[in-house]
């Protein structure tokens, strides 16, 4: 039997076609779970709102650690608040301080910055492990060198109540670097009811 390429280019057409044909009855459209209830009418305008500037956090202390290092010792708190994310609209946020983003560091290259974040996010419904207590946080630094045990892995969690000191050593040019708290394990559970029952 001679295969031409003619015949390799149709069959594979011919493949293509009936595969992305198959789709639609199938079902494999990609829908939304549930619609905005919110009336167009409220939705924002984009660039309305003023440009606010975050607050710039000030060290809880400094000192000169065993290193030899400037210090400058920060400490946050990772809970739940409110932000208007939409004008005349409160959002539940977990934040930094209460904030969203969280407050600025401004940290000098050279000055060994330490943050302890504390986890103070409450759950205020039952999870599947029977836990009304709160959240695991992952806290994970994007855009700065850190060593392992301070880069915020998945599994590096911080149980509710609990805080853990992240360590960097400012060693880099000037950068713009952010933070964010991942939920996991059983956090995972309790984000997606905390967003479905709000």
């Amino acid at each position: 039997m001679d295969i031409s390429r003619r015949s390799v280019m149709t069959a594979g057409s011919l493949g293509a076609i009936g595969l992305i044909g198959l789709t639609r009855p199938l079902g494999n459209d990609v829908e939304a779970k549930s619609v905005s209830t919110l009336p167009t009418s409220k939705l924002p305008k984009p660039y309305r709102s003023a440009f606010q500037r975050l607050p710039i956090l000030q060290p809880d202390r400094t000192y000169v650690d065993s290193d030899g290092m400037d210090v400058e010792h920060y400490i946050i708190t990772q809970r739940r608040s409110t932000a208007k994310l939409i004008p005349g609209f409160l959002t539940p946020v977990i934040g930094y301080n209460g904030l969203v983003p969280g407050p600025t560091i401004s940290a000098e290259q050279g000055v060994r910055t330490r943050v302890t974040m504390r986890n103070q996010v409450t759950s205020d419904f039952e999870t599947a492990h029977h836990s009304t207590d709160g959240f695991l946080t992952s806290t994970h630094l994007h855009g700065h060198a850190s060593l392992p045990e301070y880069d915020g892995y998945a599994n590096d969690t911080t149980p509710f109540g609990y805080y853990k000191d992240y360590i960097f050593d400012n060693f880099q040019r000037a950068r713009s670097a952010s933070s964010s708290a991942c939920p996991t394990g059983r956090a995972r559970a309790d984000a997606a009811s905390w967003v479905n029952s709000s």
